[in-house]
């Protein structure tokens, strides 16, 4: 009996991500997928239980200062026997020896934190290694590639790809999820990182492009910055010969880091090349032919051949 075409393009995901054997095996099971989801249920506990606790400290907190503040508004401001009082002389005296000493130097935040921490680190030979993330990235690449999906819909969830000028879904998933801009820089630096440019600028254009419509804001859960994907976009650019845009995109990066030795040295050598006599040669993008994709083709033709049959 045949398969649905979305179910297959399930089952050929898996396929396809476990192409390269050595990085990235652990994690590309559905199996282990779900062994990844309770651990993370477990840290949302723990993380849940660190805010509580932040929260109650911050309550504490609150509360001296709203006492403090009140006897600024109401009682040293008001008749001056009230600082003769030698009772008020006492309490102000106590809260500036010891009081804000306690609250300043308390040690509730780094205890909570620390708690939090050991956690962690009680699920910590459970979670995946930096290989697995990297074969991750890899998978969606060779995804990418076997489908001709559109990255840009890849980012929004979607996959999709362009058919006799028009777009069309390959696989409508019941459950799906959308990319941050640090989520396609850590692809693109993957592939920046074997020298697949090809790959690196389609997902860093879309880095730079999400990290701009944050307005450049910075959250702590992650790796990468504009600053970071502006730098891999525009060297990887430069790579496949588009000099002009990689001078541009430097110098959008010199805007946040003007004093940026290394990018001002690289638009010097843009401007020299641009100036230089003939006019500068854009390449066009072109799939790579490194190591790690050379069982691609293979794996293409099985999932193409396949869907085909089962459409």
């Amino acid at each position: 009996m045949s398969s649905p075409p979305g179910v297959f393009f399930l089952r050929c995901l898996v396929i396809v991500a476990l192409a390269s054997h050595a990085e990235g095996e652990m994690y590309t099971s559905l199996q282990n997928v779900k062994q990844a989801i309770n651990v993370e249920r477990k840290l949302i506990e723990y993380l849940r239980t660190y805010i509580d606790s932040e929260l109650e400290r911050l309550e504490d907190i609150k509360r001296f200062y709203a006492k403090v503040s009140d006897l600024h508004t109401i009682l040293y401001k008001g008749p001056a026997a009230a600082t003769a009082n030698p009772l008020v002389a006492f309490t102000l005296i106590k809260r500036l020896h010891s009081e804000w000493l306690n609250v300043i130097h308390s040690n509730e935040a780094q205890e909570n934190i620390q708690t939090l921490r050991s956690k962690y680190q009680e699920e910590e030979a459970d979670l995946p290694k930096v290989e697995d993330l990297r074969g991750a990235a890899k998978g969606l690449m060779r995804l990418q590639d076997v489908y001709s999906l559109q990255v840009s819909s890849l980012v929004k969830g979607r996959f999709q790809r362009i058919t006799n000028g028009g777009v069309i879904d390959v696989c409508s998933p019941a459950v799906s999820v959308s990319l941050s801009g640090d989520d396609c820089f850590l692809v693109g630096k993957v592939a920046y990182e074997q020298e697949d440019y090809y790959h690196s600028v389609q997902w860093l254009e879309e880095s730079v492009r999400l990290f701009r419509g944050a307005g450049g804001q910075w959250s702590p859960e992650n790796e990468g910055t504009l600053e970071d994907a502006l730098d891999h976009l525009a060297f990887s650019h430069f790579k496949t010969g588009n000099v002009s845009y990689a001078l541009s995109l430097s110098h959008e990066l010199l805007h946040h880091d003007p004093m940026n030795g290394r990018v001002l040295q690289n638009v010097e050598k843009y401007e020299k090349l641009l100036g230089s006599a003939g006019p500068s040669r854009e390449c066009s993008l072109r799939r790579p032919s490194s190591s790690y994709l050379r069982t691609r083709d293979t794996y293409e033709r099985l999932c193409l051949t396949k869907g085909s049959q089962d459409q």
